[in-house]
């Protein structure tokens, strides 16, 4: 929406531009006719009088074109200057919607955070109770991501990677004497 607000910015000036072009080209016929008319005036013979009509015709017909010309530029220029309004009213209610998106997102993020907190403090509180040796590797196991570092003993086999255990080992793990 602000790339096609300065797009229609730009072609606004564009044709603002062009509009004051033909207005200078319109003075100049203008200021052309006003001397063929004073030469008209000026003139004693026939022949002289018809060179003088006939550039007074010239110049009328490009005032005509230039006067139509310039009414056509006119009307773009409104025309734009309108798709140039109703663009940045997109623009504002589009930036109004952000501003409340974010608004509404910062509110969830300080949620996120604070839970984000309180997660973190009943992990440390409970990691203080597991040994050293078994949080290390239960931390390096999260981290890798290959799936979650803890799992139930299924059927004698690991319940993550089906690999089977031992009877000596599982009988361990599950009195509670061993995590592997």
């Amino acid at each position: 929406a602000a790339v096609a607000v300065e797009k229609a910015r730009a072609d606004v000036a564009a044709e603002e531009k062009k509009q004051r072009e033909l207005q200078s080209k319109f003075s100049e016929h203008k200021q052309l006719q006003d001397k063929n008319l004073a030469q008209l005036d000026a003139v004693k013979k026939a022949r002289e009088a018809t060179a003088a009509m006939s550039q007074i015709d010239i110049t009328r017909r490009a005032l005509v074109q230039d006067e139509a010309d310039l009414q056509t530029a006119e009307q773009r220029v409104r025309s734009m200057r309108d798709q140039l309004v109703a663009r940045e009213l997109v623009l504002e209610e589009i930036d109004d919607r952000v501003r409340e998106t974010r608004a509404g997102t910062a509110e969830e993020r300080e949620k996120i955070v604070q839970e984000m907190t309180e997660a973190r403090a009943k992990r440390d509180a409970a990691a203080r109770e597991v040994s050293p040796r078994l949080l290390t590797a239960y931390d390096r196991l999260r981290r890798r991501g290959r799936g979650t570092p803890l799992a139930q003993i299924r059927g004698g086999s690991c319940g993550a990677c089906n690999t089977v255990i031992p009877m000596q080992r599982r009988n361990l793990i599950i009195s509670g004497h061993a995590i592997e």
